[in-house]
């Protein structure tokens, strides 16, 4: 049965050892016009993880010798790749196929659709100057358009001094109304860019039209080069050919026949793919699963208190310090969830929030005479929390940039206090509109900059190293920057739609770099089988937020609640990840 790709029992049989997994790979079309196919980041993504499914298989079966190349220079295996050819569309001719389906006397047939890498517009512009010179020569396209599309068309007749009437639209015909189109066509016309099989060109051959065709590979592979073959780009070219295929229409049907013989043979298809079915029914060896490396669950309560950098984990709210810390910058949520928080309502963001609060603190920063700035700040509980300690908190994002109205609504630059209806000092509070990436301030004019669930938002991996390398700018000799992001625990890179995940090193070589700083204290990537425990869906977690959305206009920390905690780590397309925090302290 299909299962969509985004669900993660897909991805999980993609990913087991204990299945033979085969997939079928047509085409770079779509890649190789993303303006068209992939217009929005969520469909790029899509294509991207599909491309990474296609990577995982055993065997990849493919259209043609070009769809291999394809494949190839897009990184597959080649020794995982089976040729198979393919079988026609049309299959047997039907008894009306000489029916009289046509208003012209002759016809050019040119086959396509509206897509662009088919070509169409110039694949009839092209038979245009035949037609102009005969009384009973017309031209047909065969393709799915759009009413505007074809008028469209009509209008290129028009300009080029054609009777709009030597043009006739089939959008969607049958089986039988295709063989006689191409039976009884003088000849067909493939125009197109791009294609990993074409269908059209055996199947018009097969039934005694020859073709004309564009010189892109798959056709090159089918047919051969000849007096038939045009540059797809060049209107003059298809003349040219439409004119040397008519004139000798038997030789160049007979060669045609004779090519596509030697290379389309319908035998390999029913082969490769039987073989191909018989390999995935064998049994196979059950291989152990590699787990990921996790510590045993510890109750850690005779420990050191956790280290300033590290990943999150459940055991961490266990210890004395961190609880605390907790209770006291979030003491408004013992009234919503009993005096026994944060015990069983143990929540990544918390822990991020206090981390950045004891790392400003084991570094001095809270005596009441420093500078802090927030990037990509939105409405986090530190910027509130700090004007508590602080000379000044300059929280920025670019609040007045549309698509994260939820957590960084541009009423933060003229009503903050409306994100945090709890004890802060207005007074010590700045906002403004400011890119990470180019921070409008002075060179070591900040004592601390933090950065909670954000950098993963900002592009690409560059963008997030130059994200830190405006913080490191903008720091004091002796200054903090306090960071949390997601850590990758098991799963490939990227990451997911609209978010970065990190593992140890992109820490090492994006976070700290080359840069005269150094952590605090030892980065510590323990991740506790307690933790792995918690795991939930992602999905379930953004439904959560939306009710919270919904119910109260934005994302608060201090409104949403979730179905089920502890809420630490989230699984989502294959990857398992939880938040993990840094303390870098630049040089003095």
């Amino acid at each position: 049965p299909f299962i969509h790709p985004k669900v993660d029992t897909f991805i999980e049989l993609i990913a087991s050892p204990h299945v033979r997994r085969a997939g079928v790979w047509l085409d770079a079309i779509i890649g190789a016009n993303p303006a068209y196919f992939l217009p929005t980041p969520e469909q790029f993504f899509d294509y991207q993880f599909g491309m990474e499914v296609i990577g995982r298989l055993d065997r990849v079966l493919t259209l043609s010798e070009c769809s291999t190349d394809e494949a190839t220079a897009l990184g597959v295996d080649p020794q995982r790749m089976v040729t198979t050819g393919c079988r026609p569309g049309l299959t047997s001719l039907s008894p009306d196929a000489s029916a009289d389906i046509c208003r012209f006397e002759d016809h050019i047939l040119v086959v396509g659709s509206g897509l662009p890498h088919k070509n169409l517009a110039l694949g009839i512009a092209g038979c245009l100057r035949l037609v102009a010179e005969s009384e009973t020569l017309g031209v047909v396209a065969v393709a799915n358009i759009s009413a505007d599309q074809e008028f469209e068309l009509r209008e290129m007749l028009d300009h080029l001094g054609v009777r709009r009437d030597r043009l006739d639209v089939r959008c969607l015909i049958t089986d039988a109304e295709l063989e006689a189109l191409i039976v009884r066509a003088t000849v067909v016309v493939v125009p197109s860019l791009h294609e990993g099989f074409s269908l059209p060109a055996m199947e018009s051959t097969e039934r005694g039209t020859p073709v004309v065709t564009s010189n892109i590979a798959a056709h090159l592979e089918l047919l051969g080069d000849g007096d038939w073959v045009f540059d797809p780009a060049d209107v003059n070219s298809l003349d040219r050919a439409l004119r040397c295929v008519i004139a000798d229409r038997e030789g160049v049907l007979k060669l045609q026949i004779e090519r596509l013989s030697a290379s389309v043979r319908i035998d390999r298809f029913t082969s490769t793919v039987g073989s191909t079915i018989e390999w995935l029914c064998q049994e196979r060896e059950y291989p152990p699963i590699a787990e990921p490396t996790i510590a045993p669950p510890d109750a850690k309560t005779d420990r050191r208190p956790p280290s300033v950098s590290k990943v999150c984990e459940l055991e961490d709210f266990l210890d004395p310090e961190m609880r605390d810390t907790i209770r006291g910058l979030f003491a408004h949520e013992l009234d919503r969830f009993g005096t026994q928080f944060p015990d069983r309502y143990e929540y990544r963001k918390y822990w991020e929030v206090a981390m950045a609060i004891r790392a400003f603190d084991k570094g001095g920063l809270l005596d009441g005479t420093r500078t802090f700035l927030g990037i990509g700040a939105g409405n986090e509980p530190t910027i509130f929390l700090l004007t508590r300690w602080a000379k000044e908190v300059l929280a920025t994002d670019l609040y007045d940039v549309p698509g994260w109205e939820e957590s960084a609504n541009v009423s933060m630059l003229t009503d903050p206090g409306s994100h945090w209806p709890f004890e802060w000092n207005p007074t010590r509070l700045t906002v403004r509109n400011m890119d990470a990436l180019s921070l409008e301030l002075a060179d070591e004019s900040i004592s601390g900059v933090f950065s909670s669930s954000s950098v993963e938002h900002f592009g690409d991996r560059e963008a997030v190293r130059h994200s830190i390398d405006e913080a490191y700018r903008v720091l004091e000799p002796g200054g903090i920057l306090s960071v949390s992001s997601e850590f990758r625990i098991t799963g490939d890179r990227p990451g997911i739609p609209g978010a970065l995940l990190f593992d140890e090193d992109d820490i090492e070589d994006i976070f700290i770099g080359r840069r005269d700083w150094k952590l605090m204290e030892p980065f510590d990537s323990t991740v506790s089988a307690a933790t792995i425990a918690t795991q939930q869906d992602f999905e379930t977690v953004v439904a959560d937020q939306n009710i919270s959305v919904d119910r109260y206009g934005g994302l608060w920390t201090h409104n949403v609640e979730y179905a089920v905690y502890p809420h630490l780590v989230l699984r989502h397309l294959g990857r398992r990840f939880t938040s993990f925090h840094l303390a870098l302290q630049k040089s003095r």
